[in-house]
């Protein structure tokens, strides 16, 4: 696949992922929103805001307000 195709991929990818973490009261201002598009589509760093992303969320449903994003 052509390097564009995984640009498009992570980007679209980073905004659904950021509108989930957004779901429930859509507390995630819009600049945080476009970070995690932005990390998402520059490969090892979009790994590690992928995890981030998880790990905020995992922590947000657990009960923990102060998680990193939020």
């Amino acid at each position: 696949m052509p390097n564009g195709f995984w640009l498009v991929f992570s980007l679209i990818a980073g905004y659904l992922l950021s509108l989930w973490l957004a779901w429930p009261k859509r507390t995630i201002p819009f600049f945080f929103a476009l970070a995690a598009m932005l990390f998402i589509a520059f490969g090892i760093a979009g790994i590690a805001g992928l995890f981030a992303a998880l790990a905020t969320k995992y922590l947000w449903l657990k009960g923990n307000r102060d998680a990193p994003l939020m």
